[in-house]
């Protein structure tokens, strides 16, 4: 457990989890519930961002700096993780939409983005596959620095 909470950009994911859940909580049995849960493919997402999908929203939960400094798609707003945590009535307008959660490699900010957003009810989130890297290896456009 200490090992995973060395990364700090978890930090506050993991005071919500200990409050909502125990400190003494396995995450095993819930990080499985998100990784069976299907994830968002990049061909999936390029076809309905050519679309223009309302119903689809992307998120980028990387940091500020991050996002304004490196690549990221078209479009997606960025919301921190913390953010998230701190806030996620900040969505709420998008409930009834699919959110796909996107970080540098899906398995960070956006997979616990995903699981915390799933688990206060938000029936249709995602996290991209392979985040932006297989983003960027699958073809798909990017920007750069902030928009």
């Amino acid at each position: 457990m200490a090992e995973r909470k060395a990364d700090p950009r978890l930090k506050r994911f993991w005071q919500w989890f200990d409050s909502e859940l125990g400190t003494d909580a396995d995450f095993e049995p819930f990080r499985k519930e998100v990784l069976s849960s299907q994830e968002a493919y990049p061909d999936d997402i390029q076809t309905r961002l050519e679309k223009n999908d309302p119903g689809l929203v992307l998120i980028d939960s990387r940091s500020t700096e991050e996002f304004a400094e490196f690549e990221h798609i078209a479009g997606a707003k960025n919301i921190p993780l913390d953010s998230l945590l701190e806030n996620p009535g900040q969505l709420e307008n998008w409930r009834d939409r699919t959110i796909v959660l996107v970080c540098n490699t899906g398995s960070t900010t956006s997979l616990y983005g995903t699981f915390f957003l799933r688990r206060i009810g938000f029936p249709e989130v995602y996290s991209l596959s392979q985040g932006i890297d297989g983003w960027i290896a699958a073809g798909g456009e990017v920007v750069n620095g902030a928009v």
